[in-house]
């Protein structure tokens, strides 16, 4: 067995290079994906997040691949089974971006165990912030969210605010402190106003919350590498999976409850300027 790696810049430089050095070794085959195609480069980053074994076992979420991330709040999902080819296929269009020449192609309709596999890929492909979308809009009582950054576009935050103020129980969670202050400062006014719409907003303390997943009271669920920002829904190669599933809705939702506890709750302090947009 020869496993196949795919990596972007921007990791932890010395990390990298120790762990390359390893699976080297052991005959391991690694890229590093630094997109090279049309209008799409360097900065529109491959955060794309799962493992894919001989088509039967897999994990998708939220989890990087190193001892450092061993202490971060996660939320990952292990598929078994008869899964089919849709993360091989995908694998296979990462790896495109990185060469010179036409736009490589990008499958649609991918999917996992008979499970939409969505994608975000720069400037072509918006899977991902759809079907969130959708699944806020969609909900009837409950739409909870989890992220590592939260910084939402207008879209989405007129999305939560209006499904909030029309009594639907809107609640999200993400990390206080991120590894980008300025996403740490600029989202506090965004909270606020999210607040005042009646939107339970958390922001976890008791580490860094690097989960990443969406669901609401339908069962529809939403769980990959995308986070609740303009960049993971519009600029970088994200995956999720988009799944029906109620009771594994009600699993995250005792996980939730017991984050919460770990939490500083948005106060509902009055808005006098205008918020980043």
């Amino acid at each position: 067995m020869k496993p196949a790696f795919t990596w972007t810049t921007g990791g932890t430089a010395v990390a990298i290079a120790n762990f390359w050095r390893t699976y080297r070794r052991l005959g391991s085959r690694w890229i590093c994906s630094v997109p090279a195609v049309g209008r799409i480069g360097q900065f529109n980053r491959l955060h794309c997040k799962f493992c894919a074994i001989d088509g039967r076992t897999a994990f998708i979420g939220g989890s990087n691949i190193g001892d450092h991330y061993l202490g971060w709040r996660d939320t990952n999902l292990r598929l078994a089974g008869e899964l089919g080819d849709g993360f091989a296929q995908l694998y296979d269009s990462l790896r495109a971006f990185k060469s010179h020449g036409p736009f490589p192609h990008c499958p649609t309709d991918l999917t996992v165990a008979g499970k939409p596999l969505l994608l975000t890929v720069p400037g072509h492909r918006q899977d991902i912030r759809r079907a969130l979308l959708d699944l806020i809009l969609s909900a009837k009582t409950a739409v909870t969210l989890r992220s590592w950054y939260f910084l939402p576009d207008a879209e989405i935050m007129n999305a939560l605010r209006s499904q909030a103020e029309r009594g639907v129980r809107v609640t999200i969670l993400f990390s206080h402190h991120t590894r980008v202050p300025f996403i740490d400062i600029a989202n506090r006014r965004l909270c606020r106003l999210l607040a005042q719409s009646g939107v339970q907003v958390y922001r976890y303390t008791g580490c860094y919350m690097h989960a990443k997943e969406a669901w609401n009271d339908q069962g529809d669920m939403l769980i990959g590498s995308a986070n609740i920002d303009r960049w993971a829904l519009r600029t970088n190669f994200e995956c999720c999976l988009r799944l029906q599933d109620p009771n594994l809705a009600h699993q995250l939702i005792g996980e939730l409850q017991a984050d919460v506890r770990h939490c500083y709750k948005q106060k509902t302090t009055p808005v006098t300027r205008p918020v980043f947009a």
